[in-house]
């Protein structure tokens, strides 16, 4: 689930008040695109190099857009950044 904070510190409390342990603070820069279904994320995070996201509601889109790309599906990476 994502929403969207406008209020850092406010979050932060609403977070601590459910008993969430505070972690270090990532930020991130996101450009998005989308066409035909597909979601396109540009992901650029502290200390890492910036990345390609891509998503849809349809499994056999993303690897169809993968190839459309020219790139390799088999060096994808699945999951959270946090494993990356």
């Amino acid at each position: 689930m994502e929403i969207q904070v406008d209020d850092l510190a406010k979050t932060c409390e609403l977070l601590s008040a459910l008993g969430l342990p505070q972690v270090p603070c990532r930020q991130n820069y996101r450009e998005e695109w989308q066409l035909n279904g597909v979601t396109y994320d540009l992901d650029t995070w502290q200390d890492l190099p910036t990345f390609l996201e891509i998503e849809s509601d349809s499994e056999d889109a993303v690897p169809k857009a993968v190839a459309d790309l020219g790139l390799d599906y088999s060096q994808a990476r699945f999951g959270s950044v946090d494993l990356i």
